[in-house]
């Protein structure tokens, strides 16, 4: 029940960016993908986060080569972040390196 909680509120989230304007859906990754990328960043840094906003300013610094070669901003995409972030904390994966 908390994944589909999680895929909704997700799901939620891009279509947020995509009425905006701020990101195309081809743009926007699904939750697993984006999960997956927190989880391969966390493996490769392993610095710890105790709360959202600290994680976000490692992701921004972790991602701004890729920011820039894809013209995307971590700043954009923080709503789907958010979600995969909570998602990753709530199932425990990152709970212990992060949390």
């Amino acid at each position: 029940m908390i994944s589909l909680d999680f895929n909704i509120k997700y799901s939620q989230a891009a279509t947020q960016l995509i009425r905006a304007g701020i990101c195309s859906a081809e743009h926007i990754p699904s939750l697993d993908d984006m999960k997956d990328a927190i989880l391969q960043g966390q493996e490769c840094e392993q610095i710890s986060s105790p709360y959202f906003e600290a994680f976000f300013d490692w992701w921004d610094y972790y991602t701004a080569i890729e920011q820039i070669e894809s013209g995307f901003s971590a700043e954009d995409q923080k709503p789907i972040l958010l979600v995969a972030y909570e998602a990753l904390i709530a199932s425990g994966e990152l709970c212990s390196a992060w949390h």
